[in-house]
């Protein structure tokens, strides 16, 4: 098992609960568009960095830890969209990318010091 990023999964799925919950206040016309956009990178994030703790070599590793880092991008990015359509409370996106936030950088670190020429 890859230890170092057990901590951020568990930061993923903790990020998770509360997404989904804030996507249930959004208006139904958004399923498509940023609901399922939302829950799909906030699932691959968690998957994949799932995928990453039990990689035995460090292209696979490299790999499901650059696509948890795509998929938390991702998630911020929907959740600024969401926060300026005025989808949802502005408080809670707000808590919400700051968790992002903090994932995507711990990510970066850990692929910063599997690749230090990256």
């Amino acid at each position: 098992m890859y230890e170092p990023a057990w901590p951020i999964w568990q930061k993923a799925t903790d990020f998770l609960v509360p997404l989904y919950a804030l996507t249930n206040k959004f208006p139904k016309d958004e399923l498509v568009a940023r609901i399922n956009q939302l829950r799909a990178a906030a699932v691959g994030l968690t998957v994949n960095l799932a995928e990453s703790l039990s990689c035995e070599n460090e292209p696979d590793l490299t790999h499901f830890l650059d696509s948890s880092l795509h998929s938390v991008r991702d998630c911020i990015e929907e959740l600024r969209i969401a926060d300026r359509l005025n989808l949802c409370p502005q408080c809670e996106a707000e808590a919400l990318i700051a968790q992002a936030e903090e994932i995507a950088q711990a990510l970066t670190g850990l692929l910063s010091n599997l690749k230090p020429a990256r």
